[in-house]
């Protein structure tokens, strides 16, 4: 007869087997691995907590190089060190690249030294993706102005996303960059939706799917400045 911690074993053996779909991805499939170590530490939600929890957002900003902005942040991470986002950090240096320390002033650059040699290595992709994650297709984030992304290539497919097209689609700056993807001169609604239709179509035979996020309302903004939903 099994104990309830050997079944919970099992269990858990079983389910990390499991092999799982990502769809929804922001990793660049011309360099899907993190080259430094600030590509990790720094990473947009993680950058993002630290400012919250006090960092001055100018440690980050300028013209700084990646170690600079590495050792003005690592003071911060005491401060998030409550979360989930940095528990998932922990896991991350821990898991893939057998980090088990505190990253201080006096050690990160030997796991940068770390994170920089398995970048150099061409099955390393693989390996966190597939081997460690059990993942077999991974959906990019693809956005059309930069159609040069989309390229089904091995385990990462290509999702368009159109939030823009559909939210604020009636933002100057929107309709500039549809009249660049279609060549297309856009003055009327009509012609926003034969844009629309020609910039989508266009990038049927290199995606397999459409994304966005849709809001509660549209927001606009009047020549007078005020802001009204719609």
């Amino acid at each position: 007869m099994f104990s309830k911690a050997k079944v919970d074993e099992k269990l858990e053996r079983e389910i990390m087997e499991i092999p799982a779909i990502d769809i929804h991805s922001h990793i660049s499939p011309a360099s899907p691995k993190a080259a430094h170590l600030s590509d990790i530490l720094l990473y947009h939600y993680i950058a993002t907590e630290l400012i919250t929890a006090g960092m001055p957002s100018s440690l980050l900003k300028g013209n700084l190089s990646d170690e600079e902005k590495v050792k003005n942040s690592i003071p911060y991470f005491k401060r998030i060190e409550n979360t989930a986002t940095y528990w998932s950090l922990r896991r991350i240096l821990e898991d893939l690249y057998g980090f088990k320390e505190e990253f201080t002033l006096n050690n990160w650059e030997r796991l940068d030294k770390e994170v920089q040699r398995r970048a150099e290595d061409s099955g390393w992709t693989e390996f966190v993706l597939k081997r460690k994650a059990k993942i077999e297709k991974t959906f990019l984030t693809c956005i059309p102005e930069e159609s040069g992304e989309l390229t089904s290539k091995g385990m990462f497919v290509p999702a368009l996303r159109i939030d823009n097209w559909i939210n604020p689609f009636y933002l100057r700056e929107n309709i500039l960059t549809l009249e660049k993807i279609t060549d297309k001169s856009i003055s009327s609604l009509e012609d926003l939706a034969s844009g629309m239709k020609k910039m989508i179509l266009g990038s049927k035979q290199k995606s397999v799917c459409l994304t966005a996020a849709f809001g509660p309302g549209v927001w606009a903004e009047s020549p007078d400045g005020r802001i009204a939903q719609s």
